[in-house]
């Protein structure tokens, strides 16, 4: 199965194709002022290119479907719905937490994947890895980095995601002891990977129904993981309440 993933939920938009577990093309872009619109599909096309990939031979798309950029969210789905109506071929969307968590999956313990939010806060989300598998255990939220650590259902023994970095001592201090993993912030590869996994154990559950997995749906109206509410929720909320 030949599956193209996309991430524009931060400022490093990443494309990667991976077929049957092999990553075999990966390309990643950046600017100072994301610019998500104009770089995605010339990058989509430069990976199908370098893999000698058609779009008639993708087999699923996958997005990451946040939490993240609310621009970069919308134009990561727009573009893999469109390309999903196009080839009528089957689409979905993944957590970008999932995916930093996927990334790290073969620590046996207890994960949390932290994504960059701005204005002070992070995404994140604690997770149970067992080697194949990051599982989540209760789900994502956004907060100032002590009170996420502090939210937590279960305490980490490892910490990870492009949230990290800038924020290492400060949670090294609250958590001693916990092993702080480098992640890219290109989540593409990932997202392919993880999206892969759904997909087949979809297809199980749809052939066999009475065999447990993850339920999911693939369609093209694939629904954003906000977590947060935008900024002009939050002024419509303010300017109602009078705050």
């Amino acid at each position: 199965m030949r599956v193209l993933a996309v991430d524009t939920t931060s400022a490093h938009g990443s494309v990667a194709v991976v077929e049957d577990g092999a990553l075999i093309g990966v390309a990643g872009f950046r600017a100072a002022r994301p610019r998500h619109a104009e770089d995605l599909l010339p990058t989509i096309e430069l990976v199908l290119a370098h893999t000698g990939s058609a779009l008639s031979e993708l087999d699923l798309l996958a997005v990451a479907a946040g939490p993240g950029s609310f621009v970069g969210i919308r134009i990561g789905i727009a573009s893999i719905a469109g390309l999903a109506y196009a080839l009528d071929i089957p689409a979905l969307g993944v957590s970008a937490l999932d995916a930093t968590a996927h990334s790290v999956r073969h620590h046996q313990g207890v994960v949390a994947a932290i994504l960059e939010a701005y204005r002070g806060e992070v995404y994140g989300a604690v997770y149970r890895a067992d080697g194949r598998a990051a599982e989540p255990v209760g789900g994502p939220s956004c907060a100032p980095l002590e009170s996420l650590i502090e939210s937590f259902a279960e305490k980490p023994t490892l910490v990870t995601g492009h949230g990290t970095p800038s924020r290492a001592a400060s949670i090294a201090k609250m958590l001693p002891g916990v092993l702080i993993a480098e992640a890219s912030p290109f989540l593409a590869e990932s997202v392919a990977r993880l999206g892969a996994l759904r997909f087949s154990s979809i297809q199980r559950t749809r052939d066999n129904p009475d065999e447990p997995g993850r339920p999911g749906e693939l369609a093209t109206d694939i629904a954003p993981i906000y977590v947060r509410p935008s900024e002009a929720e939050r002024r419509r909320t303010s300017h109602t309440t009078g705050a």
